[in-house]
């Protein structure tokens, strides 16, 4: 240990003092002192690996700036969004070229918000997204979209990796003119990996040599809930935020809103994990049946042995074709129902229900967007007919604006409601229902079984 532990204390001071809506995130990571790190990095624990000998060689500014810089890594769940793209798994680089690329993404989504917040001083070196020809206050999948399509890329020859990371530290520096081809690429993949030997699994979710277990005892991590809530805390900070310090910058201000918004979640996804969870017992069930011999007849002569069968589950829906559902809904209903069709991989029954049953077929897959009615509205007749068929449905869902009747008591069959309006309806407590804006596909489930 060294003998001078105050640096990454006064950088840390210094910061809180500046930017105070950080405080909560300053003073939840976990400080540790490592001459590995080339200057500074933090991991997916919210642990900061700091070099004693070279974050010294820079200005109290510049030491604050960079852990400026390494927080945002943590609050915008680079490495987590690096691992959505496949780039990085269970800890380890998938594709260093790429991982390299997403490094560079991240570090300019952070470092173009930083420009704009006030005595933020970032060293020279840093990456922003004009030297790749994008504009500020794009998202780091944005960015990195815009680096797959460089050829050549561009800061290959200096071996950049982490934004953070000054020239002569094992990283190089990152001119706007090195453009080097993709033949060059071994030499970056290289030295990249593990996605280099700088910065920090925060910012693509792979670990760094000099990086701590989770349950290391003596630098615990923080937690992924805990992470949640320091996020959350931050978020309010930004949007209630006006000490007449100045405005944030627009990507923090954007981060704050998607953190304290209600999760937007793409409605025929929810309606899947539903008919998963549904069928998810039919799909376990083993039955004993006697209309094809078992496999293990042979071992008794006097005895016919039954053999074991999985059956499939059953999904009915139901389409409201009434007058009041308007081509944009239907065509929504139509469309989405399709699709959970390929995925879960049965066949459906549909019927076409207005204020009767005018259309019953079994649709392998695409669903005809050609249906019949047009007249009054009962969903209750076309749930009492889907519970009719054989063998009986193990799911009802019911695609309608709601402006229906319903059955007075439960039909003895679960049923999904799938709202298509935006508009409040009231649906019976028996069924689950799931309200969806057919225009944002937004999903907000408002009742359960």
């Amino acid at each position: 240990m060294t003998d001078h532990p105050e640096a990454i204390r006064v950088a840390r001071t210094w910061l809180n003092s500046r930017q105070p809506y950080l405080s909560t995130a300053l003073y939840s990571m976990v400080m540790v002192e490592s001459k590995s790190v080339p200057i500074i990095g933090v991991d997916r624990w919210w642990r900061c690996y700091w070099n004693p000998d070279t974050l010294r060689r820079l200005s109290v500014e510049q030491q604050g700036s960079c852990l400026y810089h390494e927080v945002w890594h943590l609050l915008r769940e680079h490495s987590v969004r690096a691992e959505d793209l496949g780039l990085s798994c269970d800890g380890k680089v998938v594709d260093p070229f790429k991982c390299r690329l997403w490094n560079w993404a991240s570090d300019a989504e952070i470092n173009d918000d930083a420009r704009h917040e006030q005595e933020i001083d970032l060293p020279e070196w840093v990456i922003y997204p004009e030297q790749f020809g994008c504009q500020d206050g794009e998202t780091a999948e944005q960015y990195y979209a815009a680096l797959l399509k460089k050829t050549p890329p561009p800061f290959a020859s200096g071996g950049q990796d982490d934004g953070n990371q000054p020239p002569g530290t094992g990283t190089g520096n990152a001119p706007a003119n090195s453009t080097p081809d993709r033949s060059s690429s071994a030499q970056l993949e290289k030295s990249a990996q593990g996605a280099g030997e700088t910065g920090g699994s925060a910012s693509d979710g792979v670990v760094r040599p000099w990086e701590k277990e989770f349950d290391d005892q003596t630098y615990p991590g923080v937690s992924v809930g805990e992470a949640k809530l320091i996020a959350h805390e931050i978020a309010k900070q930004i949007l209630e935020r006006s000490d007449g310090r100045g405005r944030h910058p627009l990507g923090a201000v954007r981060w704050a809103q998607e953190i304290l918004s209600p999760p937007k979640v793409r409605w025929g996804d929810e309606v899947l994990s539903v008919l998963h969870g549904r069928c998810a017992h039919v799909y376990g069930y083993w039955d004993y049946t006697y209309s094809r011999p078992s496999r293990r007849q042979g071992l008794s002569r006097d005895i016919i042995m039954p053999s074991m069968y999985r059956p499939k589950p059953q999904v009915a829906a139901i389409i409201d074709t009434s007058g009041s559902m308007d081509d944009r809904q239907t065509g929504v209903a139509v469309a989405e129902l399709s699709s959970l069709i390929r995925k879960l991989g049965i066949p459906v029954h549909v019927l076409s229900v207005d204020s009767v049953v005018h259309h019953a077929i079994q649709a392998f897959g695409k669903v005809d967007r050609k249906l019949y009615g047009g007249g009054g509205t009962d969903m209750g007749i076309g749930i009492k007919e889907a519970v009719k068929l054989r063998p009986q449905p193990n799911l009802i869902v019911v695609f309608t604006d709601g402006l229906t009747g319903w059955p007075s008591e439960n039909p003895g069959v679960p049923v999904v409601i799938v709202l298509v309006t935006d508009n409040a309806i009231s649906t019976p407590e028996w069924a689950k229902t799931i309200t969806v804006n057919p225009s944002e596909f937004a999903v907000k489930e408002t009742q359960n079984v």
